[in-house]
């Protein structure tokens, strides 16, 4: 019994992040996609370090105007896949850390003190979200100087 559900909770896992990666696509392709509503567009470096200020930029995508006011999230991944499976819960599969919000310049600036790939992930009622990976690299040089 203990197996079956394990293999239901790991197809149902794969299938949401299949169908959420396929939206996302979908959402960053402005050639094919006519939105409806405006949509978030974040911008950040692709690497950043271990306590290093940071300047997430959140603007419209269609017109490149800032947006305040947004809620900006950092969501990462379980240490390995199967600890989430053996839980069979969901809230163990994503972390999360709540940033901030967006100032009137559409900026805001936070420092990241885990190691690890993050999605950031900016929403606002009345926009479709913004999404962008970020790498947060460990600080070598810190303590060796």
């Amino acid at each position: 019994m203990k197996k079956s559900m394990v293999k239901i909770a790991v197809a149902l896992i794969i299938t949401v992040m299949s169908i959420s990666g396929i939206s996302v696509a979908v959402a960053q392709d402005n050639a094919t996609v006519q939105s409806v509503i405006p949509v978030l567009e974040v911008s950040v470096p692709s690497v950043v370090t271990v306590g290093e200020e940071v300047v997430l930029s959140v603007t419209e995508r269609s017109n490149g105007m800032p947006v305040a006011g947004v809620s900006v999230y950092s969501l990462s991944y379980p240490l390995t896949a199967l600890s989430a499976i053996d839980n069979c819960i969901w809230p163990h599969v994503f972390n999360y850390e709540f940033l901030g919000k967006t100032g009137g310049g559409g900026n805001l600036t936070c420092v990241l003190d885990t190691v690890g790939v993050r999605l950031i992930m900016a929403t606002r009622e009345g926009y479709g979200p913004g999404l962008v990976r970020l790498t947060v690299r460990p600080n070598l040089a810190g303590d060796w100087a």
